[in-house]
């Protein structure tokens, strides 16, 4: 009789702390819900020596948090055995909010490409003329960051500007060599992601 009670006790143990860590784990979910909608626009905007193509826009409620030093548990997981490691980081990870939700403004994020010829690539960063300029409904662009990989004649881009709630039209504005500017308009059917 007496092991069954002991058996009982710690069934009643174990569920009790599932529920309260699952209580915990739902509230800290929640506190990243953050709002992410797609569109795949696959459409160019040529220059004469130049070709930039958007893949997809995207509509974010939120914006990473910037940090300038390590998290301090990150000192704490040096100590603990290579097994635990990853589930602490993992855990750490989804119980800080690296984001910050922003519920009344979007940022607009444009993912894409532009191609141009070897010589235009290798002085890219070197000769502001040959850069491509965004503008996105006219605002000029806040957030920019380019790939490339040496010996290709394609650089991937990212760029991001505020964007105000009520817009459905997007105007983006390409800009090669300073002189030549061309706009391409869409009008996203979003999909949630």
């Amino acid at each position: 009789m007496k092991g069954q009670m002991t058996r009982y006790k710690g069934i009643i143990i174990f569920w009790g702390l599932f529920m309260i860590l699952s209580g915990v784990s739902v509230y800290f979910y929640f506190q990243h819900v953050v709002s992410i909608r797609t569109y795949k626009v696959n459409d160019n905007i040529s220059f004469q020596d130049a070709h930039v193509m958007i893949r997809e826009i995207a509509l974010e409620n939120f914006k990473p948090k910037e940090s300038e030093f390590t998290p301090w548990y990150y000192k704490l997981i040096d100590h603990l055995p290579p097994r635990l490691r990853l589930l602490s980081v993992e855990t750490c990870a989804f119980l800080q909010q690296a984001v910050s939700v922003q519920p009344q403004s979007r940022q607009l994020t444009c993912h894409g490409m532009i191609a141009c010829p070897l010589t235009i690539i290798k002085d890219y960063n070197t000769n502001p003329e040959h850069h491509v300029y965004f503008k996105i409904n006219g605002a000029a662009v806040m957030d920019m960051s380019y790939e490339h990989d040496d010996g290709s004649n394609i650089i991937y881009f990212n760029e991001s500007a505020p964007c105000r709630l009520d817009v459905e039209r997007f105007n983006f504005t390409a800009a090669y060599t300073s002189k030549d500017a061309r706009t391409l308009t869409i009008t996203p059917a979003w999909h949630p992601s």
